[in-house]
């Protein structure tokens, strides 16, 4: 029997799917290593705003459709990231007592710019875990703003170590993480709302490597 014309782009489209998720699987491995041998680590450290960047960029192209409305909402959750931590580190209102460090590279009002760029990696991959869920919009928020606090929860301890940012005392402060579920918890909203959520395997992937990434160094 003759394949449609469709049967063929879903097969490509999978294989494409595919070939990111191995792709920034091997990044993520090879920095998970590395990180965690002494000899290796200072110089897979230094590369740390780099990797953050590729992943954003694989989210960007593994897309399916949409790419420039996905864009112009990544751009104004990097703009509302870099917002919203410069409070916090310029303020303490938001999040608690904390500098980032030097590790992540250039800043602006004392805030790494990759930040903004992992706020809008981290609301793009939990936003995808739960947009397929029989639940209300709200609820299906709620949870991805858990989730997304949740892996907060695995970096913090990572992030300090490798001095990512530093924290007064030396003692994450609950607050931080619940300023994390509140500030993310409309980004989650409007990012579903504006039906921006896709059912793409990588951002899933990208969130569970994600997970082991950090999990692994905390206990490294």
């Amino acid at each position: 029997m003759m394949k449609s014309k469709a049967d063929f782009e879903l097969k490509d489209l999978l294989k494409m799917e595919i070939f990111w998720i191995v792709l920034i699987t091997i990044f993520f491995a090879v920095g998970t290593i590395g990180i965690a041998l002494p000899d290796y680590r200072d110089a897979l450290v230094r590369l740390s705003s780099f990797h953050l960047l590729l992943t954003f960029i694989v989210l960007y192209y593994s897309r399916k459709d949409k790419k420039e409305k996905f864009f112009l909402f990544a751009f104004l959750i990097f703009v509302l990231g870099i917002l919203v931590e410069s409070i916090g580190t310029n303020t303490g209102i938001l999040f608690g007592d904390y500098k980032y460090g030097v590790t992540l590279g250039a800043k602006v009002f004392g805030v790494s710019l990759i930040i903004g760029v992992n706020w809008a990696t981290m609301v793009v991959c939990s936003s995808t875990l739960v947009h397929r869920l029989k639940l209300k919009l709200i609820w299906r928020s709620v949870l991805a703003a858990v989730l997304m606090t949740s892996l907060d929860f695995l970096i913090e301890p990572v992030a300090i170590k490798l001095n990512f940012w530093s924290w007064a005392g030396g003692e994450i402060p609950i607050y931080n993480y619940i300023c994390w579920f509140v500030i993310s918890l409309p980004m989650h909203y409007f990012y579903m709302k504006w039906n921006l959520a896709e059912n793409n395997s990588v951002p899933k992937a990208v969130f569970v490597l994600l997970a082991i990434f950090f999990l692994v160094l905390n206990f490294v």
